[in-house]
């Protein structure tokens, strides 16, 4: 084990990275206070396609699509970025950053619950404590939480099903 392996420069990657993401869902909420979710998310993913226009006609990023099956392309344009950011922004929008940080922080709990035999039924039910949590309970709350699970679910069914293809030979 070499001397930069025990540096710390990991830690402070993984302290950084936590970071950015959890005050995603805080810029994101505040964002929503000005804004319409859809232009929201018409302005993340304009922004992002910009970017990898550049990237790829800059040669920084290779795109090899040929013989890749195209089901799976479709079901990864659904589910990850179509359902999973339509949930998690108007989730965020009813809900609290803190509470969409949390349920999405349990994706990978929930990828594990559902390649066992406890499938949705778990997950609902370790979510049941955030529906009927006292003086802020209210149906629009409760949608909220359910758009963010909903978006949690379709990450599940994308990481198993449209996933694994797109990287065969990547």
């Amino acid at each position: 084990m070499s001397s930069k392996s025990s540096s710390g420069l990991p830690i402070f990657a993984g302290i950084g990275l936590a970071m950015i993401w959890g005050f995603s869902f805080l810029f994101t909420k505040e964002t929503l206070d000005h804004t319409f979710p859809l232009q929201l998310l018409g302005f993340r993913f304009g922004a992002a396609a910009l970017l990898l226009t550049i990237l790829k006609l800059t040669g920084l990023v290779r795109i090899n699509l040929k013989g890749k099956p195209i089901s799976s392309l479709l079901l990864l344009a659904f589910f990850q970025p179509g359902l999973y950011f339509i949930g998690e922004t108007w989730g965020v929008k009813w809900t609290s950053a803190s509470e969409a940080g949390m349920v999405i922080a349990l994706v990978p709990v929930a990828i594990a619950t559902m390649a066992s035999i406890l499938n949705l039924i778990t997950i609902v039910s370790v979510f049941s404590g955030v529906f009927f949590r006292g003086e802020q309970f209210g149906w629009i709350h409760a949608v909220g939480i359910t758009l963010i699970i909903l978006g949690v679910w379709g990450t599940n069914i994308f990481s198993r099903t449209a996933l694994p293809p797109l990287l065969e030979n990547a």
